[in-house]
């Protein structure tokens, strides 16, 4: 009972570590992106970016980008963690169940809080869609896409998995990249939001991986016994 309770206490603790420190990062940087003069010639180059992509819009790429933008939205994002929470509750590997819901929790309260402090206002272009509520820094779908398809190529790595996991990671960038393209072209986002966007996400599942990984609760010159049923030594 004290090991577990002392793993709770450590994982806890980098966790909120982490999270204060991600929300201080954030706030600092989206603060000088959207208000301090010297981030003007940035701002200039966002602009320039939306208004760009606004006027070459085409048909095609409006339906592309729908679809990879929907990809990201809440919907689709509860169910691809909930297939990546049975994959590692069928594995048994119950003290990593939590990895991504951790970082999706680290993610989503800190957009919320930069989201609402920051406010940066959306560009100024004809946007394809429903516009959101939210303000347009940070990018919520560019982070949340980050942190579960490389989410689930950790839990893989960690299982010895390291050719599915290469895979995943390698699927989960080109759609990272897809959807935070989408998000400008349609007139969501800046270039500079889901740039930090995607930073955001990889920030939170970092966090997450430090709170969560047994060997990284092992006592200095120990090494902690593998996850049950996930952890393996084989390598592929």
């Amino acid at each position: 009972m004290t090991t577990v309770d002392g793993s709770v206490q450590r994982a806890t603790r980098v966790a909120l570590s982490g999270w204060v420190i991600l929300n201080a990062a954030l706030l600092v940087v989206g603060t000088v992106i959207t208000r301090a003069s010297l981030a003007g010639p940035l701002r200039h180059v966002d602009r320039n970016i939306s208004e760009w992509l606004a006027g070459h819009r085409t048909g095609r790429l409006d339906d592309i980008t729908s679809l990879m933008s929907r990809s990201a939205d809440t919907e689709f994002i509860l169910g691809l963690m909930a297939v990546i929470s049975v994959g590692v509750a069928i594995a048994r590997s119950w003290s990593l169940l939590w990895l991504v819901p951790l970082a999706m929790a680290i993610e989503i309260t800190t957009f919320g809080i930069i989201n609402t402090v920051v406010r940066r206002g959306r560009p100024d272009v004809p946007r394809l869609g429903s516009t959101p509520a939210t303000s347009s820094f940070p990018s919520g779908h560019a982070a949340a896409t980050i942190v579960c398809w490389l989410g689930a190529a950790v839990l893989l790595w960690w299982a010895g998995r390291v050719g599915w996991a290469r895979s995943i990671s390698a699927i989960g960038v080109v759609i990272a990249a897809a959807v935070s393209f989408s998000r400008v072209y349609r007139g969501m986002h800046f270039a500079t939001d889901v740039v930090l966007g995607v930073a955001m996400g990889l920030a939170a599942l970092w966090i997450a991986t430090r709170a969560i990984h047994p060997r990284s609760a092992a006592p200095e010159g120990t090494e902690a016994e593998p996850a049950n049923g996930l952890v393996s030594t084989s390598r592929t």
